[in-house]
């Protein structure tokens, strides 16, 4: 649930809350854990935030990423 809230406070888009929403309840305990391990004790912990919902949105297909994607 924290990681939930910390990763979905600052967005706006909601397909990619979703997405984002959907990603964090489809991970395991133990990846979820290291996910918040990470925002909470982390010096910078927006840095962590950021990378996990641009995963996670990748991971739903929302975002290209790839070779093409720089054309």
């Amino acid at each position: 649930m924290g990681l939930l809230l910390r990763a979905l406070a600052p967005m706006r888009n909601r397909e990619r809350m979703l997405a984002v929403a959907a990603g964090i309840e489809a991970v395991l305990k133990e990846e979820g854990a290291y996910w918040l391990g990470m925002a909470v004790h982390r010096k910078y912990p927006r840095r962590v935030l950021m990378v996990l919902r641009f995963l996670l949105i990748a991971r739903a297909g929302h975002l290209a990423i790839g070779a093409n994607s720089f054309k």
